[in-house]
């Protein structure tokens, strides 16, 4: 790892700051499993940035990953989630790299940060244009080797009965550590040995959960992550199972190696580099950002609850003049699907001409 790339040592770990200082998109890399921020990717940030051609914010998040150290999934979750908020809560296009329980600790994030985002809107206390809830931002997640069922039933099993078995004669001397350094090093137990079972009830739940919010965020036509998942062919840690009917992708390599690039030129880095390259300094990306939360507080202040409604529903209550001989937009709607079904030749180019907006008087009381 080149040691200029990284510009900034943090509290949660390392940090590469644009040239400018103006870019509006964030690359995060969270590591797995006895990992750390700067051994588990090693050169892969900085040739993604190469060769992409991009220069942006990237973050290697770190959190306690050793066997001996005190750490759970929501634990890591919290300190991934309060970076991202106090650090970088301007950026408004943020994409993940994971690897093993690193997209574990990402995926329980994204499910409280919408948890959270959708009791606020719920109970009026912000907007989804106004909100900067990082489930909003979050674009891409890249999960390299993650065990969303879980990790190889032998082999989780043979550490957890291992670990446990120790643990009892270990926590007076964690503890004592814990005292004597002030907390400095946070020895105790780590509960990602043991949530990594094989088939454990509550990754099952969290997957479970994580899926029904992006379905429900996509019927609510509210913005929601796309996830990519990357798999190793000789992995003996996370077991896989090729599924022709999922977007997932298969790599040679194993558990560890697969996330690790020899040159610039790697498949890994080639994939993580296209994904980074649709996102980092696009004007247009900002501009439809804009254009949205504007739209969005119209609204809200206007009272418009659904731009898309029958002419019979308002026509009797507008005066003569304030009538649109084009029909509402659901019939401007069903008459360009129509069209589109029909498989018209003609129908090449799309034009919005002329917008008239009018509403209600009831809104407006």
């Amino acid at each position: 790892m080149s040691e200029k790339f990284w510009s900034e040592d943090s509290r949660y770990g390392v940090i590469h700051r644009s040239a400018d200082n103006k870019s509006n998109c964030l690359l995060v890399f969270v590591h797995g499993l006895f990992g750390n921020c700067r051994g588990t990717w090693r050169r892969m940030p900085e040739w993604v940035l190469e060769r992409c051609d991009r220069d942006m914010d990237v973050v290697s998040f770190d959190y306690p990953a050793l066997w001996w150290q005190r750490t759970s999934v929501p634990q890591a979750a919290d300190d991934l989630r309060t970076l991202l908020e106090t650090e970088f809560g301007s950026h408004r296009q943020i994409l993940f790299v994971t690897h093993s329980t690193g997209g574990l600790v990402v995926k329980q994030m994204l499910k409280q940060s919408f948890l959270t985002l959708k009791e606020g809107v719920t109970q009026q206390e912000s907007t989804i244009a106004s909100s900067t809830s990082i489930w909003l931002r979050c674009r891409r997640v890249i999960n390299i080797a993650v065990p969303h069922s879980g990790g190889s039933p032998f082999m989780t099993g043979i550490l957890k009965v291992v670990y446990l078995s120790l643990y009892p004669f270990l926590w007076p001397f964690f503890r004592f550590v814990r005292f004597v350094t002030q907390g400095k090093k946070d020895w105790g137990k780590n509960e990602l040995l043991i949530v990594l079972r094989w088939k454990n009830p509550w990754l099952l739940a969290l997957e479970k959960t994580f899926v029904e919010q992006l379905q429900f965020a996509q019927r609510a036509d509210m913005p929601s992550p796309v996830v990519h998942d990357i798999f190793a062919k000789s992995d003996l840690s996370v077991p896989i199972k090729a599924d022709t009917g999922e977007r997932e992708i298969y790599f040679r390599g194993t558990h560890g190696s697969v996330k690790v690039p020899r040159q610039s030129a790697d498949p890994i880095v080639t994939i993580v580099a296209d994904i980074v390259k649709r996102y980092g300094d696009d004007p247009l990306l900002g501009l439809i950002d804009h254009l949205l939360g504007r739209i969005a507080e119209v609204n809200k202040l206007t009272g418009v609850e659904n731009l898309i409604g029958t002419d019979a529903d308002t026509s009797s209550n507008r005066p003569d003049s304030q009538k649109t001989p084009g029909g509402t937009q659901e019939e401007t709607r069903d008459q360009v699907v129509a069209k589109v079904h029909a498989g018209s030749e003609r129908l090449r180019r799309i034009a919005v001409a002329r917008a008239r907006v009018w509403v209600s008087p009831r809104f407006c009381a």
